[in-house]
């Protein structure tokens, strides 16, 4: 039998992709949160960063071009098939006033990326991720509007929708609070709790433990 690598996708927004909002640019590989989950999971392990400003689940951003997050998973899961996980963290930029949606529509954007994933990673498990809730000064203020709100919404939603599938799910909003900055990007603090709070996660699951050792 040929050994792999076991295989993780991390599919996001901004907060993925990791922008430096203080000195401009993208934070290291190593503050990533997806820099640091490579370094926790070892050389074992290969982490796939797939993260896109602007990224919504379902939805055509009428003014930045090709952020539908589902109209490109097809292609990425194909892409970098085989996978053993999906790290999935969007729905922030679905709370943008532009889309007005609720935040159950944020829901039912990540269940249909979740049947995406059913589809053509069948094999691969599932880690949902609520992103953090925004902050209460978010700037600009006029592109959130009542998103703030809803955005503390999320993770409930996200939480139901893990359970009955039998995924995966972590609140990014347990390590992050987003009362700093412009109130939707991580800091380098807290991109390096999260990617730490993931890999003890990923770390303690029955089915990396069976898979790091085969």
């Amino acid at each position: 039998m040929v050994e792999r690598d076991i295989r993780v996708l991390c599919y996001g927004d901004s907060n993925t992709w990791a922008p430096d909002m203080k000195n401009g640019g993208r934070f290291d590989r190593h503050t990533r949160w997806a820099g640091v989950l490579q370094d926790r999971l070892g050389p074992g392990v290969t982490v796939i960063e797939e993260g896109l400003s602007g990224r919504t689940t379902v939805r055509d951003d009428p003014y930045e071009p090709y952020r539908n997050g589902l109209d490109y998973l097809q292609p990425c899961l194909l892409t970098h098939d085989p996978l053993d996980l999906v790290v999935l963290m969007l729905g922030t930029n679905d709370l943008k006033s532009r889309f007005n949606v609720t935040a159950e529509d944020v829901g039912r954007g990540v269940a249909l990326l979740c049947d995406c994933i059913g589809l053509y990673a069948p094999d691969a498990k599932v880690l949902i991720v609520a992103p953090a809730p925004l902050g209460k000064a978010v700037d600009p203020e006029d592109m959130f509007g009542p998103g703030v709100i809803k955005s503390q919404r999320l993770a409930r939603i996200f939480a139901k929708l893990a359970r009955e599938r039998g995924f995966g799910f972590f609140d990014a909003g347990e390590v992050a609070i987003l009362d700093y900055g412009d109130g939707i990007h991580l800091d380098a603090k807290d991109q390096r709790a999260l990617g730490n709070a993931l890999a003890d996660q990923i770390l303690a699951s029955s089915w990396f433990a069976a898979n790091a050792a085969e």
